[in-house]
């Protein structure tokens, strides 16, 4: 698909091992020619007791810090003032910072 031209977007699952490689997974979803990402938060309840997460759910600090250098990567990779990558959450976050609605409905009031 990248190689007709079409755009494509990847989402990207991170769930409780891949929360521990922001750094090869960004690289990796680039070096496939990739610059729109999402990552999703995988997070499952126990069917028998929903007040409990299922062991392969991202831990909610784990995502934190995964989110914290997935940032730095990505601002690490602005060519002038614009983002060579496009982070889904982190342009809506912008939107959000500067007054106006984010295009990604999980952030509206």
């Amino acid at each position: 698909m990248l190689a007709a031209g079409l755009a494509v977007n990847a989402l990207i699952v991170v769930n409780d091992y891949s929360v521990q490689f922001p750094d090869e997974i960004y690289a990796f979803h680039k070096n496939l020619g990739l610059s729109h990402m999402q990552f999703i938060p995988c997070v499952e309840t126990d069917k028998d007791d929903p007040s409990r997460v299922l062991d392969f759910s991202v831990p909610a600090e784990g995502y934190g810090r995964f989110l914290c250098r997935l940032f730095d990567l990505w601002m690490d990779d602005f060519s002038g003032l614009e983002p060579a990558t496009s982070v889904r959450l982190f342009e809506s976050l912008f939107y959000t910072y500067i007054g106006q609605p984010s295009p990604e409905c999980t952030l509206l009031d």
